[in-house]
């Protein structure tokens, strides 16, 4: 009987470290699924600031080509 009360007792405690176990994960996953949203957010600005870079620089370029024209025009008159 007592082998069975002490069976008992063992089950009962891993039900419950179980059920502890569970909640720790589904924390974990969510926590996860938030970072991989945060991450793919953080990827998508990323490639727009590339973009939008891209897009300066070559506007910088074609600037500092006519600021060297009007240097010359100037030079010349």
């Amino acid at each position: 009987m007592g082998d069975k009360a002490d069976l008992a007792r063992r089950a009962d405690a891993e039900l419950a470290k179980n059920r502890s176990l569970t909640g720790t994960l589904c924390g974990l996953e969510a926590k996860i699924r938030s970072t991989d949203e945060n991450l793919c957010v953080s990827r998508r600005e990323a490639d727009d600031l590339r973009f939008s870079n891209a897009g300066l620089t070559g506007r910088n370029c074609d600037l500092r080509s006519e600021i060297d024209a009007l240097k010359h025009h100037c030079a010349v008159l």
